[in-house]
């Protein structure tokens, strides 16, 4: 999504079904967003945001904020969180975000 919180593109496992209704995924992009902007005030004192980790009963939504957008990932609940590193690595050798992904 980008920083306004509009869907830009979306990948699916085949096979699976959206959890989330799609009358309600434009909703979710703008909590998200506004959740996202409340955290990103602490970054010249913290350091930049490198992921976000939503944990719930039935998903465990991770999101990766980029120069521009974010990739939100949806992993099954028992996904170890330590593998969340990993992850980021798997994003930023497929040069998603461009030079800006790869130099955070």
């Amino acid at each position: 999504m980008n920083e306004d919180g509009t869907l830009l593109d979306t990948v699916k496992r085949a096979g699976l079904n959206p959890l989330l209704p799609p009358e309600e995924t434009n909703k979710a992009m703008e909590r998200w967003t506004e959740a996202r902007n409340w955290l990103v005030g602490s970054d010249k004192f913290l350091g930049k945001m490198k992921t976000i980790v939503v944990r719930r009963e039935k998903i465990v939504e991770l999101f990766f904020p980029l120069q521009g957008f974010v990739i939100i990932v949806g992993v099954h609940p028992a996904f170890p969180l330590d593998k969340t590193a990993q992850l980021e690595n798997l994003l930023n050798k497929l040069h998603i975000g461009g030079d800006e992904w790869r130099q955070a």
